[in-house]
């Protein structure tokens, strides 16, 4: 039997963040994108979870914060202006594009990232896991979050077309 610290602490690689901080961050993220959609500071969360326990206690205060917000403070989110730092400057989105491209693939990255400490370490998991109920479980329920994140969205989502960007297909 391996002992759970070994999985919160596992790494892909040395120079990489464990397990335990990649839920932190997808978890950051998925609070910080619904509180700055809706217009609000979003609150902040004590990275000191050590065990699988703590980390689906930190996943379930996000999905519980995320379902808390008004629903009317998301009417002109697709609007909104929001700056953030990337790459230490300053970036204005707008609030469809800090949806769709920060924050959505950011959690992607840090959930497929906890898929790989995972499977990395000996749990079997597939791309069938990683895409159905038994990875939201695997994997502490991040699935959850983002389900919750895309929910929370829907007429956000209604605003992003092709048209909207420039996305040019050769």
């Amino acid at each position: 039997k391996v002992e759970e610290s070994v999985y919160v602490n596992a790494r892909l690689y040395p120079d990489m963040l464990p397990l335990s901080s990649q839920v932190q961050i997808a978890t950051d993220i998925a609070r910080s994108t619904t509180s700055r959609l809706a217009g609000v500071e979003p609150p902040s969360y004590e990275d000191n979870e050590k065990t699988f326990d703590d980390l689906s206690a930190r996943i379930q205060r996000t999905v519980d914060y995320m379902s808390a917000l008004d629903v009317g403070a998301f009417e002109t989110a697709a609007t909104r202006e929001i700056t953030r730092p990337v790459r230490g400057q300053p970036h204005t989105f707008t609030g469809t594009n800090y949806f769709l491209q920060f924050a959505v693939p950011n959690v992607y990255f840090h959930a497929a990232t906890a898929y790989g400490i995972l499977r990395h370490n000996g749990v079997p998991l597939g791309k069938a896991d990683f895409l159905g109920e038994r990875f939201e479980r695997a994997i502490l329920g991040l699935a959850q979050f983002l389900d919750a994140l895309s929910q929370r969205f829907p007429r956000l989502l209604n605003y992003f077309t092709l048209q909207d960007h420039d996305v040019h297909l050769s």
